[in-house]
């Protein structure tokens, strides 16, 4: 199994003709959460990163991780009632928090070489639900890790085993088999690259479109966002790329 996150046609490796639905998956995963049935309070409820660390074609520093990564502690300490337990506690929000966790954590120990964040990002992808996310979300989660622990030169069978005992089972056959597939190619699977930057390795979303620049266009796209963003007044998300413009050149929406 190998597809791309979008919510928009996904082309899968083992099916090349096939499309999905646009916002087919989310729409589904929206009208499982509405019938989901919570058994108490989300434990992380009260966590959420800011909007521009949802994207990583920058980075920042966040308190947020190692909040997060407490909780996903807790849950792989915890035995398998209190586990299945979490899962359903918490709501597609938390889900979707518990996502940009994961692949932080993998693009972080590509960062840093730090071993021990890619088991974090697969356990922290134990903790989800399944049905009430985009599965692709969770699968371009996954295969980011496994390319973090090529990357940092970490056994991703064994980085991946303990998610694989802890999560749900359709998210453990994901997780296995994605791993199993071996070396990941963030382009043709993922839709992004990683690029070095000042400011270290980030991964930018190319859309799956060919980027063979003449020029350094990252840096002046960069220059570009801390402008718009100077006074306050504007955020700067990215746009993707083309065959002629930088990854996720910057565009302005309102703070």
């Amino acid at each position: 199994m190998r597809a791309v996150s979008r919510l928009g046609a996904v082309v899968a490796d083992d099916e090349p003709d096939s499309v999905v639905e646009l916002g087919g998956e989310l729409a589904a995963a929206e009208a499982a959460e509405r019938r989901h049935v919570s058994p108490g309070p989300s434990p992380i409820a009260h966590l959420r990163y800011p909007r521009e660390t949802a994207a990583l074609w920058r980075w920042t520093d966040r308190p947020e991780d190692d909040q997060i990564g407490a909780f996903v502690a807790g849950y792989s300490t915890a035995d398998d009632v209190a586990r299945a337990r979490t899962r359903a506690s918490l709501t597609m929000d938390d889900l979707y928090t518990i996502l940009s966790y994961a692949r932080r954590r993998a693009l972080n120990a590509v960062r840093t070489g730090d071993r021990d964040m890619v088991a974090a990002a697969f356990d922290a992808l134990a903790t989800v639900e399944i049905e009430r996310v985009d599965w692709r979300d969770v699968s371009v989660a996954a295969m980011l890790a496994t390319y973090a622990a090529g990357h940092t030169g970490t056994g991703a069978a064994e980085a991946v085993a303990g998610a694989v005992r802890r999560a749900e089972p359709q998210v453990a056959e994901a997780l296995a088999e994605i791993v199993q597939d071996g070396e990941v190619d963030l382009a043709e699977e993922c839709g992004c690259r990683l690029v070095d930057t000042p400011g270290g390795l980030v991964l930018f979303d190319d859309d799956l479109e060919a980027y063979a620049p003449r020029r350094d266009l990252v840096r002046p796209a960069l220059a570009v966002a801390a402008a718009i963003e100077a006074d306050g007044t504007y955020h700067a998300t990215a746009s993707p790329a083309s065959g002629r413009s930088p990854p996720a050149w910057p565009m302005a929406t309102c703070a």
